[in-house]
């Protein structure tokens, strides 16, 4: 096999503050075949100066510059430039902390040729400049079918609805099927359920390889309506995308991950300040609560015990109290 090359996309606004760690965490890597692609959203703050600095250190790495769009944006721009086999998303607050990341990825490839590889993480808290550990893909085991390997990720609670913890074959860009949703928040998470479908095969990559940035901007510490009505949106577009799937077995995982999507909206809506903004959505999930049924996640589990004792309007308060008692 000739040497796989990666196509890392980075968006990029106005993050000068984090912008260097992050794309010298790639050049840093032990692995050289890989191109850079630096999508410039619109940057405000001197981020451009810095995109454009290193394209004249490293010709492995371009810049482009568009009008401010969002994530999915630049995400969309960077999937159209693209020219390796393999393709990572990392965002330009985190950064790799495995110097060793891509030849990792590159030995896992060779040896199972999967479509999609699970990358673990760790938190990392700016301020104290201190790691937490968010999932160690160790707990993996690769099983011979697609069924066994997403029954593998999701019953370990490996697979995450993030674009930035998957590495992805390009093949299966093809046909537009896995660009990003524009102008939404919650995008991940049909796009991670499209890979479930259009995948042939899965893998967990042992330990942990990125350093997930924590900080109080970000979208969980400012739920706003139109997060909840794009939230919503998003759970119905994955349940949808169920009568797709011929094998029961594989529905039945498939339908785990949407249940999940589900009590992260229910926790959402217990976490908004004003009840009766979200009336309509509340009335439209109650519709969902089936989804409950699917719970192999423990998470998932105890909102399902919730709902069976207390019915759905008691376990939204019970949820509630449950949320604010673990702070």
């Amino acid at each position: 096999m000739s040497s796989i090359k990666f196509s890392i996309i980075i968006p990029v606004y106005n993050v000068e503050k984090y912008l260097n760690e992050c794309v010298e965490s790639v050049i840093n890597q032990t692995y050289s075949n890989f191109e850079i692609i630096l999508v410039d959203d619109g940057s405000t703050d001197s981020s451009p100066k810095i995109c454009d600095s290193y394209v004249e250190k490293d010709n492995r790495i371009k810049v482009i510059h568009k009008k401010n769009g969002g994530l999915s944006s630049a995400r969309n721009v960077g999937i159209k430039n693209m020219t390796g086999d393999y393709v990572l998303f990392l965002d330009s607050d985190d950064f790799w902390d495995d110097k060793s990341l891509l030849s990792s990825i590159d030995e896992v490839i060779r040896n199972y040729g999967s479509d999609v590889i699970i990358l673990g993480y760790r938190k990392f808290y700016d301020e104290k400049r201190v790691y937490v550990n968010g999932y160690d893909t160790t707990t993996y085991e690769h099983g011979k079918t697609k069924a066994e390997q997403v029954k593998s990720l999701i019953s370990n609670n490996l697979f995450e609805s993030s674009a930035w913890s998957k590495i992805v074959n390009t093949k299966l860009f093809r046909d537009d099927r896995l660009f990003f949703t524009e102008g939404v928040y919650s995008e991940d998470i049909d796009w991670s359920a499209r890979l479930l479908i259009y995948a042939d095969s899965f893998y967990a990559l042992s330990g942990y390889g990125l350093a997930y940035r924590q900080n109080s901007s970000s979208i969980t510490h400012n739920i706003k309506k139109k997060n909840i009505e794009d939230l919503k949106n998003a759970i119905v577009k994955i349940v949808n995308f169920s009568a797709e799937i011929d094998d029961q077995d594989y529905y039945e995982w498939f339908m785990n991950y949407c249940s999940y999507q589900y009590i992260t909206f229910l926790n959402c809506i217990c976490s908004f300040r004003d009840s009766k903004q979200i009336l309509s959505e509340r009335k439209e999930m109650q519709k969902y609560v089936f989804l409950l049924n699917y719970h192999s996640n423990q998470k998932v589990k105890k909102v399902y015990f919730f709902h069976k004792i207390f019915g759905f309007k008691g376990m939204l308060i019970v949820l509630n109290l449950y949320l604010k008692l673990r702070g």
